[in-house]
């Protein structure tokens, strides 16, 4: 048997922006199929060693991408998608209707969307348990798990008993007692997780599973169930699987939280992703005995579950255990000795925000908003397990994010500049893919031509390399043609490196750059009309079932009345133009290109200074702003600022014309024209007008 590189795959958490990871996945899976396809072919000569793939982890979006890799795996193949420009949309479209298709806002032809109301009037005497529908999730998850036809046969490059981890923040928790000389100390555990293993959805053989074999398993999955009959019992594990994975995805508010089901031995026998895993055998859960008692080993109980990504984001441990399970395996990290590896997918290349000077203030509210990520950021800060992975002499860690390039012609010449925001999903704090469908579609085939590249110039190996060694061996596997383009032959031929998984039949294919997507206004007017009516609903609803009293709910009922016939407008503002400053700040805004007062174009480094200056200027936190203010936001000198300025107030008829009116001691400020203080308030509210005036 050949020898094998073996893949672990770590998908972070990414809200809308899971669409990339499932373009990622679904070239991945393209590629090795067209590989072992051509292994089949008697007159065609390919590398003869292989790349299996042992181990899922994933949070959040990223459970969700995982979990429909196994059923996209199984399921019977549909036929490419081709696109006008000589590429294909998709290869598995399980990937693509589950992240393109269906999630969003406001869906099309009257499909399920995430500001609908479903889930209030299927329950119309509950109070409401999300802002957002969360009903649209279980649709997703019923159609993924719909497979006609015969499953497809056993894949060789998948192992034959695969495992699944998928994070779930547990808000019951699990108790800890951990014995010292002297007393016990008491810990809650709510960073939880579940494990499936899928049985013979691939043929390549099983190890001995040190670590994720002897973990506890929430259920054993045979891809033939999943062609069984609409409620067949067979069915039933991997229903409450996708369940999981919709859990692992419920952003706490915005989505609703899920109940996951347990048992008592699945938390007594489960293993801990540490490097000392075998030590902590007797460290058990410190169940009440009421709790015991009541359930015993057996009897399934129910957390209430929120999204994985709060707690654990990046799942990586899983995957590395699973991978170097043994003591006496080594992790072999040299490029001339790699084994195996995990690749993690990562699709927010952009950092957390971090906070300008005076920023967050002393008092309360500035302490309560900045305390939820700062504890969020630090639970998924792990420097120990993912540093490696930016090192480009480690064979064992590798990294797939978000890469873009723009086209810049504005200087006389083809430039390529890489983007400072490359996914259309990164908008709004990752829910701004839900927006357009082009979004979702741009990334998705970001992720497949991301995936293309990184597997012919990352995914590398030492020619040394036994594997490859091995694999590589007759010349006629070696031939150019295994790459791309001129400089991936290149790269090929010359770098001392070959790829682990070598590009053929439609995998060779280069994957083209999608184009960038933007959206109407007409289209932010639609979905704020849709939320308005959603919120409104999710209001009455809430007061309806969780105020008491016939007069104290008539008082609240009352007031939300009052206050958005008061504030109604004002809050409509507030939404719109805090959509518009995203937009306008990643270019996703139709009728917003940028040019200078004589109509040429901007060399792009130049556009994005702009954009950010526009981005403040639409955004309503304030209703003018200083230059200093805005030389501060956006980390720029204040000529630089004014110089943008003054380019904008110079073109009429543009939507990002820039009006100024003076300000106390003479000093201007500045608004967009089409966000410019009404008459009356410039002169009978002036003092109330808010203004940044920065120390």
């Amino acid at each position: 048997m050949a020898q094998a590189y073996q893949i672990g795959l770590s998908l972070s958490g990414a809200i809308s922006a899971g669409a990339y990871s499932a373009g990622v996945l679904d070239f991945l899976f393209e590629a090795l199929d067209e590989w072992e396809t051509a292994r089949l072919k008697a007159e065609t000569v390919v590398p003869a060693h292989a790349a299996t793939l042992a181990v899922m982890s994933g949070a959040s979006a990223g459970a969700i991408t995982a979990a429909v890799a196994a059923i996209a795996l199984a399921a019977p193949p549909e036929p490419l998608l081709r696109t006008g420009r000589a590429g294909y949309e998709y290869r598995f479209r399980k990937f693509y209707r589950t992240w393109v298709e269906l999630p969003a806002m406001v869906g099309e032809n009257g499909q399920p969307d995430l500001l609908g109301t479903r889930d209030l009037d299927a329950a119309p005497r509950e109070s409401p348990r999300s802002v957002l529908d969360s009903s649209v999730l279980d649709t997703i998850a019923d159609d993924a798990l719909a497979c006609a036809g015969n499953r497809v046969p056993a894949r060789p490059y998948v192992s034959a008993r695969l495992h699944l981890y998928m994070t779930i923040s547990n808000l019951r928790g699990v108790p800890y007692k951990v014995p010292f000389t002297g007393g016990k100390y008491s810990m809650m555990m709510h960073g939880d997780r579940v494990h499936y293993t899928v049985e013979g959805l691939g043929t390549w053989p099983i190890g001995e599973d040190l670590f994720a074999g002897k973990d506890a398993t929430t259920a054993e999955l045979d891809p033939v169930d999943l062609f069984a009959p609409p409620g067949a019992d067979e069915r039933k594990d991997w229903i409450a699987y996708s369940r999981a994975a919709v859990a692992s995805a419920a952003f706490p508010i915005g989505l609703a939280p899920r109940n996951v089901g347990g048992r008592l031995k699945d938390y007594r026998d489960r293993k801990w992703p540490q490097p000392e895993w075998r030590q902590l055998t007797d460290i058990k859960p410190d169940w009440p005995e009421w709790w015991e008692a009541e359930f015993g080993e057996d009897r399934p109980f129910v957390n209430a579950c929120v999204d994985g990504g709060v707690i654990d984001n990046d799942p990586f441990e899983y995957c590395y255990h699973t991978l170097w399970d043994d003591p006496a395996h080594v992790e072999k990290m040299a490029m001339n000795q790699a084994d195996r590896g995990v690749i993690m997918v990562a699709p927010f290349p952009e950092p957390p925000l971090f906070l300008p000077v005076g920023k967050p203030g002393l008092d309360i509210p500035s302490i309560l908003g900045a305390l939820f990520p700062a504890l969020q950021n630090q639970v998924r800060f792990k420097p120990n397990a993912l540093l490696l992975a930016w090192n480009d002499t480690v064979g064992s860690r590798f990294l797939i994010s978000p890469q873009r390039l723009i086209e810049d012609r504005s200087r006389g010449t083809l430039r390529q500049v890489k983007s400072l925001y490359p996914i259309a999903c990164g908008l709004l704090g990752g829910f701004g893919g839900f927006l357009s469908w082009k979004f979702r579609n741009h990334d998705f085939q970001l992720g497949r031509r991301n995936c293309q590249r990184f597997l012919s110039h990352t995914f590398r190996l030492a020619r040394e390399n036994e594997i490859l060694a091995e694999g590589y061996h007759d010349p006629a596997s070696m031939r150019s043609d295994l790459a791309t383009d001129a400089t991936d032959r290149k790269l090929f031929e010359i770098s001392g490196e070959l790829p682990i998984i070598p590009l053929l039949g439609s995998a060779a294919i280069e994957v083209p750059a999608p184009d960038w997507p933007r959206i109407g206004e007409a289209e932010i007017a639609v979905l704020l009309r849709r939320l308005q009516r959603r919120l409104r609903k999710v209001a009455a609803r809430f007061i309806r079932q969780s105020v008491t009293g016939a007069i104290t709910r008539w008082a609240a009922g009352f007031g939300l009345w009052l206050l958005l016939l008061l504030g109604g407008r004002r809050v409509h503002s507030y939404l719109r133009w805090s959509i518009l400053a995203d937009l306008i700040r990643r270019d996703q805004l139709e009728g917003w290109a940028l040019t200078t007062p004589d109509g040429a174009a901007l060399p792009v480094e130049q556009d994005e200074e702009w954009r950010l200056v526009l981005a403040e200027l639409a955004s309503p936190g304030f209703d003018a702003r200083s230059v200093e203010g805005l030389a501060k936001a956006c980390h720029l000198e204040p000529d630089e600022v004014r110089a943008i300025l003054a380019a904008c107030a110079a073109q009429p008829g543009r939507p990002y014309r820039v009006w100024s009116l003076k300000w106390r001691e003479g000093v201007p400020a500045y608004a967009l024209y089409t966000r410019r203080p009404s008459w009356f308030r410039r002169t009978f509210l002036r003092r109330f007008l808010k203004v940044d005036r920065p120390a």
